[in-house]
């Protein structure tokens, strides 16, 4: 879970919304290809073939994850499209946010393929990259294995709303690993991936395990985080 794991640039309603207008188009999706070599078909809808390039990358953000990890392995692959690892992370990311699983096994890899960039856009604040980094050092992939150094760039990745590393977070509070134990932050984290991706079942699992051991203060106290959090 530690690896498992947003950018909110809209409200939930405004998702919400989003994607129940783009629920045709996930529900027509045919080809989820789990080898990676699949093709650019997404769906077939009225006997009319759409592909990747027919459908705006905005829907697809909210569409079926299976889409997602189509994209993201076309971009790893350069299938149809140039190479490109940072696109290729980030239909992953999207996919596994939605609680696609065979994408967050994909995600440590590709990390550690793309080790260099992740440093250097880490630096410049991208969250993507930040918690990526979290995912090396706590995993060791090409560095020496070091929680805390994960855990410096999964807060900066969290606090900007990177669900990945707000997962990561939640469980290492939950647990005690890495940092103290601390229901309360393990609830604002769980909380904040459930409400956008109520299809993550990680986080609804970690979220209702977590309320089972608060006391009612405790339990109103990361309610009232939750609702004033905002991204930095």
């Amino acid at each position: 879970m530690l690896a498992a794991t947003k950018k909110t640039t809209l409200s939930l309603l405004e998702r919400r919304q989003s994607a129940r207008s783009a629920q045709p188009l996930a529900g027509a999706v045919l080809h989820h290809h789990r080898p990676e070599g699949c093709g650019c078909a997404l769906a077939t809808q009225s006997g009319v073939r759409i592909t990747v390039f027919d459908i705006s990358l905005r829907v697809l953000e909210h569409i079926h994850h299976a889409a997602q990890y189509n994209l993201g392995a076309m971009y790893r692959h350069g299938q149809g499209v140039p190479r490109d690892l940072k696109e290729s992370l980030k239909w992953y990311r999207l996919a596994g946010d939605q609680g696609d699983e065979q994408a967050r096994q994909i995600l440590p890899s590709l990390y550690k393929e793309s080790l260099e960039w992740l440093r250097i856009e880490a630096e410049h604040g991208s969250a993507l990259a930040q918690s990526g980094l979290g995912v090396i050092y706590a995993q060791g992939l090409g560095v020496p294995d070091d929680i805390k150094e994960a855990v410096k760039w999964w807060r900066l990745a969290a606090n900007q709303g990177d669900t990945e590393a707000q997962a990561s977070l939640g469980f290492l509070s939950e647990s005690g690993t890495g940092v103290p134990q601390d229901y309360v932050q393990a609830f604002l984290w769980y909380s904040l991936i459930a409400a956008d991706y109520p299809g993550n079942m990680n986080a609804v699992a970690g979220l209702q395990a977590v309320t089972k051991r608060m006391t009612p203060a405790q339990i109103s106290e990361a309610q009232a985080l939750v609702r004033n959090w905002k991204p930095k």
